[in-house]
């Protein structure tokens, strides 16, 4: 029993050194070579193509063929990747840039644990959180609006086809409004955010794109102005609520925008079921470590936060939709992740 627990514990750590050598990998830009060969590489080409020391390239290139992420030829001599793991290894590598990430934030999060610490460190501090969400995001859009969103919501497709009001409230870079907006040039979207910054970034693509059915707008999601008060047909909220300091009164705020059988298609994250049916849960423990360096110290902003964490409990969220005077028509979880909730919610 204790060897099984000790090589528990040192596979935790070889799986820590497999993300971290992921990351390193795409953020040199050694990934982007590999993945757009056509043929295998030596370390001495890929580390010429990247302007690299071979070196060090050749170390990491042997971390990642003893994690089995890429491959070897027989003179293991040349790397590459198998076109049919392109794609998976693209999207895992943007998500393990957050190991950096952690480690980058390490010494300010231990600092909140401390009595006499600080409550909470918001994501401005560490910019690199936006990047890392923004290019999420963008490899993510369509499948996350075909799969989860378009395809959930009896009827949305068609609607959205002959034109609404829509709306995204926290919508960061603006990805998945301006992936709307070009699907359904009928409907007017507007999109909210608080970081003036990034709704910057926004106007500028969707400039770039043409879109004249897209609006965006800096605004607090607590203090929504009359305007929006029964104006819109749908609202889309993606991973914001378990973020906000106060998330019951955000969702009265979005609540009073809808107008009468308006609905909020609100995109969470959760764990479903107690602490101890969650044993051995990996996909858990990925939610509470994230949510510890990123979601927690980003709410925690004053005492009486709710600080309620990316891996807030999905029966905790029902009640809060329902406090909140909305009907929950639907509760659908991703098939490949169920930790991703989509909670339909009618007004």
């Amino acid at each position: 029993m204790e060897d099984t627990y000790a090589e528990r514990l040192r596979g935790f750590f070889n799986a820590g050194c497999a993300t971290t050598a992921i990351a390193l990998a795409k953020d040199v830009g050694i990934l982007k070579i590999l993945l757009e060969a056509d043929v295998p590489l030596t370390s001495y080409e890929i580390s010429t193509c990247g302007s690299l020391k071979e070196r060090y390239c050749r170390e990491i290139l042997g971390a990642l063929v003893t994690a089995d992420v890429i491959e070897v030829d027989s003179t293991s001599r040349k790397y590459f990747v198998p076109v049919s793991n392109r794609k998976s290894l693209a999207g895992a590598a943007i998500f393990n840039r957050l190991m950096p990430y952690f480690g980058e934030k390490y010494a300010a999060i231990k600092d909140c644990f401390r009595e006499e610490g600080p409550a909470g460190v918001r994501y401005a501090a560490f910019p690199v959180a936006f990047d890392i969400m923004r290019e999420l995001r963008v490899f993510h859009q369509d499948t996350l609006l075909e799969e989860f969103v378009l395809g959930v919501v009896p009827g949305l497709p068609k609607r959205l086809d002959q034109g609404i009001m829509a709306a995204e409230l926290g919508c960061g870079y603006g990805i998945l409004a301006s992936n709307l907006a070009q699907r359904y040039p009928a409907t007017t979207f507007i999109a909210s955010d608080v970081v003036d910054e990034l709704l910057e970034t926004a106007r500028q693509a969707a400039s770039v794109k043409g879109l004249t059915n897209l609006y965006f707008e800096c605004q607090d999601i607590y203090d929504l102005p009359d305007t929006y008060m029964n104006k819109f047909d749908w609202i889309l909220v993606r991973d914001v609520i378990h973020d906000l300091p106060h998330p019951d009164r955000a969702l009265r705020a979005i609540y009073r925008c809808l107008k009468p059988g308006g609905e909020l298609s609100l995109l969470e994250v959760g764990v479903t079921g107690t602490l101890s049916e969650n044993v051995g849960n990996m996909g858990a423990c990925s939610l509470y470590t994230r949510s510890t360096f990123s979601c927690v110290p980003e709410s925690f902003q004053r005492p009486d936060s709710a600080a309620l964490g990316a891996a807030w409990n999905v029966c905790q969220a029902m009640e809060m939709i329902e406090r909140a005077g909305f009907t929950l028509v639907k509760e659908f979880h991703n098939e490949k992740n169920k930790q991703d909730v989509h909670y339909i919610c009618r007004k």
